[in-house]
């Protein structure tokens, strides 16, 4: 009898481990002492963005801390989360959320309780995922451009699924044009997403930027364009913040079609969004989310045939996968 509640106790035990201990790998050091190693690491692309205080009364206010803002947010019904947060009327405005990410880019929070929600994990993980996919977009142009050939008149190709308006690409491109002494851009992005107020806002950007001519905007159904083969040849392809809404089944086939649609050698990018406390808030505004954890997507990534890279953001809130075709 006690061998079998020692059991039970072990079985219970097994299933509380969180995912975060299922991440650890503990290495023995010289010393004798254990030392814990996370097998997936924190992206160095960019520096994390700091907490601000928007106000004098600190970056969460009288809430004092996240948690505390967290709790008090799952508290407020709709009309009153609208009232009061200018960034939740994004959030639901569009359900490509568009306008949310646009809104967090800005870093001009409008009303005070937005002064808090800016400071949420997710906020700062939204405004540093920008920056990191740049970054490594940038990264993988110029191994890309360096290795491959590219020119003005041979560019490589990248196709951006889901594009929204795109800021990652044209602050890429817009970068790598400061830097290139006057020769030319050798690279082409074709932009595609349904919602035609986000590619309107992509075209302002882009021409702001001064890269207009190196980046198209189409309307298009990812689901259409990859089924009917619209896209091929691609050097590098993107799915930025596509995945997180849609089932496994679906994820799948995306990573496949995109996988046929790249040139031997080409790279797919893309991330998915991990558990985290606002997922009730996010769920309220119509954002439902399948949250998927390192391991997870980086074996969807290896099935759908990608040899692949895994690292979290500086938050450890997405998780960023970038896949290689290799025959």
């Amino acid at each position: 009898m006690m061998g079998d509640r020692t059991s039970e106790r072990k079985g219970r035990s097994a299933k509380r481990r969180t995912i975060r201990d299922i991440m650890k790998t503990k290495n023995i050091n010289g010393n004798g002492a254990c030392q814990t190693k996370y097998i997936y690491p924190v992206t160095g692309l960019v520096k994390r963005k700091p907490i601000i205080s928007y106000s004098e009364k600190g970056p969460y206010g009288d809430f004092g801390s996240e948690d505390k803002l967290v709790a008090y947010l799952e508290t407020l019904d709709d009309e009153s989360l609208r009232r009061l947060s200018y960034l939740y009327n994004a959030m639901t405005k569009r359900k490509g959320g568009w306008e949310f990410t646009d809104a967090l880019y800005k870093d001009q929070p409008q009303t005070e309780l937005d002064k808090y929600i800016y400071n949420l994990k997710l906020c700062r993980a939204v405004w540093n995922r920008k920056n990191v996919v740049r970054e490594q977009l940038l990264k993988t142009m110029r191994e890309y451009i360096e290795t491959g050939g590219f020119s003005v008149e041979n560019p490589m190709q990248i196709i951006d699924l889901g594009s929204g308006p795109s800021d990652y690409t044209i602050e890429a491109f817009s970068n790598f044009k400061a830097s290139d002494n006057g020769s030319g851009l050798p690279a082409k992005a074709a932009c595609i997403d349904i919602d035609q107020s986000a590619l309107k806002r992509g075209e302002e950007l882009a021409i702001n930027a001064g890269v207009n001519e190196n980046i198209e905007f189409k309307r298009y159904r990812i689901e259409t364009i990859l089924k009917e083969g619209g896209i091929n040849d691609a050097n590098m392809i993107l799915a930025i913040g596509v995945i997180c809404p849609y089932s496994d089944d679906v994820v799948m086939e995306l990573f496949t079609r995109s996988k046929d649609a790249l040139k031997n050698g080409g790279a797919f990018y893309t991330c998915a969004v991990r558990h985290h406390p606002l997922e009730k808030v996010l769920n309220r505004a119509g954002w439902i989310l399948n949250p998927r954890e390192p391991e997870y997507l980086e074996r969807m990534m290896k099935e759908a045939g990608y040899e692949t890279e895994i690292y979290l953001d500086a938050e450890e809130f997405f998780v960023m996968a970038l896949g290689r075709k290799v025959l």
